[in-house]
């Protein structure tokens, strides 16, 4: 009996492909296969390697519910099996994930993918659907809200884009935003600045008063709007990745 359930070669070759494959796609070339087979390719992955492990590990607990039970208990009863067979069971569903591959496209997150969308808007036309859609699915748009860009994300903004809306921002806007903002934001912002109004929104930051300090999201969430609106006119770029 063989102490090893996959050779190195194929190993090697499991490794690659469920790395670089979508794990919802695998689910789909294993959701119709045979119980007994699902749990001996798991099992074996298991065995194999760490990475192999953490993977068998991922399909197990997303296999739709009844089947995710119906494997876990093959996998209790199941402890001997022909080498033969295994090498069958990899053999096949290896070819099932490659097909399930070649038919499927991975469109990504589906909340990031609207999110991308919504930024291209104008905010008015961003929040009228996304009230619409608060009537159907209240739970979605609470998390998009939360993923759409915010005052901290201004700390990402490329200096293009700072210096875009330090153009059209007044030192009394900018004193009252940075407010007890977060420090990273506040250097993005600093660096951003001439001399000139460096000193001018220090002025107006001595001379807040309490009454001032205390609608101080006011006027972040008016920078985030501008933000938005410039972005959705492709006037600036809110993309992290973006050196333009």
């Amino acid at each position: 009996m063989s102490e090893t359930p996959i050779e190195q070669t194929l190993v090697q070759e499991l490794t690659a492909l469920l790395e670089k494959t979508d794990l919802r796609v695998i689910l789909r070339a294993v959701a119709d296969e045979p119980d007994p087979d699902v749990a001996i390719f798991l099992v074996t992955l298991q065995q194999a390697s760490p990475t192999l492990a953490n993977h068998a590990s991922q399909i197990l607990i997303h296999l739709r519910a009844d089947k995710q039970i119906a494997v876990a208990e093959q996998i209790t009863t199941t402890d001997i099996v022909e080498s033969e067979r295994v090498r069958e069971i990899h053999t096949r569903l290896i070819e099932n994930i490659v097909s399930a591959t070649n038919q499927t496209t991975v469109l990504g997150d589906g909340k990031s993918n609207l999110i991308k969308l919504l930024g291209r808007m104008k905010t008015d036309d961003q929040n009228r659907l996304l009230d619409s859609l608060a009537a159907r699915q209240p739970d979605i748009v609470n998390d998009i809200h939360e993923r759409l860009f915010t005052f901290a994300d201004l700390a990402t903004l490329n200096d293009s884009a700072i210096q875009t809306i330090l153009q059209v921002l007044d030192p009394s806007t900018i004193a009252l935003a940075l407010h007890n903002a977060p420090e990273e934001v506040r250097q993005r912002f600093f660096e951003g600045m001439s001399d000139e109004l460096t000193a001018n929104v220090e002025d107006e930051t001595n001379r807040l008063t309490f009454e001032q300090t205390q609608i101080a999201d006011t006027a972040r969430q008016s920078i985030v709007t501008l933000v938005r609106n410039f972005a959705s006119k492709g006037m600036i770029s809110t993309d992290r990745d973006s050196d333009e």
